[in-house]
Formats: C-alpha cells, structure tokens, sequence
C-alpha cells in the first residue's frame, strides 16, 4: 500500500563509518530541530510528540 510513496529495495556491499555519534531519528529530528509538518501533512499528528 505505497500509492503515495516509492519503495526502494537494495543491498548495502560495505559500509564505514564516517562520523561517531547517535543517528538523527524520525522522532529526534522532531524533538531537537523542530521539524514540523504542515497542517495537510498526513503525519501532522507527529507535532504534538513531546
């Protein structure tokens, strides 16, 4: 159920690390730099997550 989306599939070969550090989640991009989604948005719900 992806009409409004593209799914991408892959597989990652290698990787490295390029920076030490905690990943900047869905919900930390939301806490600490206050992203916020627009009214239309289907996650507007997300802006009250405290």
């Amino acid at each position: 159920d992806v009409y409004t989306h593209s799914v991408f599939f892959g597989e990652v070969l290698s990787s490295s690390c390029i920076k030490e550090g905690c990943p900047l989640t869905y919900a930390n991009y939301h806490l600490v730099k206050k992203g916020k989604s627009p009214k239309s948005a289907p996650t507007y719900n997300l802006n009250a997550v405290k």
